[in-house]
C-alpha cells in the first residue's frame, strides 16, 4: 500500500495562514463583569464591573490611557523581542461557544502560514469570578514559552478623584509561604522572579482591587518592570511619562494554562476561592498592626 502521509507540524508549507480581515470585539458578561475582548492580539478592550462605581462610573480595570495607547492586558511576551514580533498586533480568527452550563469559550487563532502559530483559549463562567486560560505559542516551527502581561500600571479610580490613602500600580507575588508587594515607586528597574514550583499567584492591585494570575501547577516565572523597561514596549513609540513609568507585570505559564482573577478584594470571597487567593487582601505592613487587624477585621464579619 502507499506510505501514509505524515501529520503535518507547524513548520510544514501545507499549514495554511490564519488570520481574521479586520478587528473585532467580543462582548460578553458574566454574573460579576461586562467584558470586552478584541481579536487585535486576543487581548481585553474593557473589564467592566457591574456591582462597583467610582465617581459614578462602573470600576473598569482597562483604563482609557491604556485603550489609547493600545497597550491592553494579556499582550503575550518573551524573553526574546525576536520570537513572535508583532504578535500583539495581529488580528485573530476567533470561535465563540456559549454552552448551557453558563460556560463562555473563546478561541483566538493566528498562524502565519510559515510556522509560526498562536491559539490562545478563554473560558469564563457566568457563576465564577476565575477565568481559565490556555496558550499555544510556536516561533518558526519550535515551541517557545508564553508570558501573559498586566499592564501598564492598574488602577480602576479616577485619577482626579481618589483620596489620599489610595495606592495604585502596585504589584505583588505569592510563593505559597509569604506575599511580597513592590509599590509603583520601586519598579523603577526591571525585577526578575526566576521560574519556581511555588508561585501561587502573581499581579497587579490597587488599594480595593486586583488582577492574579494563577499558573497551573503553581510553576512560573516573574518579570516586573516600568514599561519602558518591559518586552512590551515598543520601539519607537511614544508614550506619557505616567505610562512609560507604570509597571507591567509578566507571568510565564510552563504548562501552558493559568487561571485568572480579576475583581475585589473581598475577603470572604477570595477565601472561598482557595489558593491563598485572601492573601491578596493587606492589613498592614507592620507585623503588630497585621496582627491586630486582621483578627479584629474577621471578628467584624460576623458581628
Amino acid at each position: 500500500p502507499p506510505p501514509v502521509p505524515a501529520a503535518a507540524t507547524p513548520g510544514d508549507p501545507e499549514v495554511p495562514a490564519v488570520a481574521a480581515p479586520a478587528e473585532q470585539e467580543i462582548r460578553l458578561e458574566t454574573d460579576f463583569a461586562q467584558i470586552v475582548l478584541t481579536n487585535k492580539g486576543g487581548r481585553v478592550l474593557s473589564w467592566k464591573l457591574k456591582q462597583f462605581e467610582s465617581d459614578g462610573r462602573a470600576v473598569d480595570f482597562v483604563s482609557s490611557a491604556a485603550r489609547r495607547d493600545e497597550l491592553l492586558p494579556l499582550a503575550l511576551l518573551f524573553e526574546d523581542r525576536a520570537i513572535l514580533p508583532g504578535i500583539n498586533s495581529a488580528l485573530f480568527a476567533v470561535s465563540r461557544t456559549d454552552d448551557p452550563s453558563g460556560r463562555t469559550h473563546i478561541d483566538f487563532r493566528w498562524s502565519d502560514g510559515a510556522g509560526s502559530e498562536v491559539q490562545k483559549s478563554f473560558v469564563f463562567r457566568s457563576s465564577e469570578p476565575l477565568m481559565d486560560v490556555e496558550i499555544k505559542t510556536v516561533d518558526r516551527g519550535r515551541a517557545v514559552r508564553p508570558r501573559l502581561s498586566w499592564g501598564p500600571g492598574f488602577e480602576v479610580e479616577d485619577p482626579d478623584h481618589r483620596s489620599n490613602t489610595y495606592y495604585h500600580g502596585q504589584a505583588l507575588v505569592y510563593d505559597g509561604a509569604l506575599v511580597t508587594r513592590y509599590a509603583k515607586r520601586k519598579i523603577d528597574t526591571t525585577i526578575t522572579i526566576p521560574e519556581t514550583a511555588r508561585l501561587q499567584w502573581a499581579g497587579m492591585e490597587d488599594q480595593y482591587f486586583t488582577a492574579l494570575f494563577l499558573p497551573a501547577g503553581a510553576c512560573g516565572a516573574v518579570t516586573i518592570a516600568p514599561y519602558s523597561q518591559s518586552a512590551l514596549a515598543i520601539q519607537g513609540k511614544n508614550v506619557p511619562e505616567a505610562v512609560a513609568s507604570a509597571g507591567v507585570i509578566a507571568v510565564s505559564i510552563p504548562e501552558g494554562k493559568t487561571q485568572l482573577f480579576v475583581g475585589p478584594k473581598n475577603f470572604g470571597e477570595l477565601s472561598a476561592l482557595g489558593h491563598g487567593l485572601e492573601k491578596a487582601v493587606w492589613f498592614s505592613s507592620y507585623k503588630p498592626i497585621y496582627a491586630c487587624a486582621k483578627p479584629v477585621f474577621l471578628a467584624l464579619r460576623y458581628v
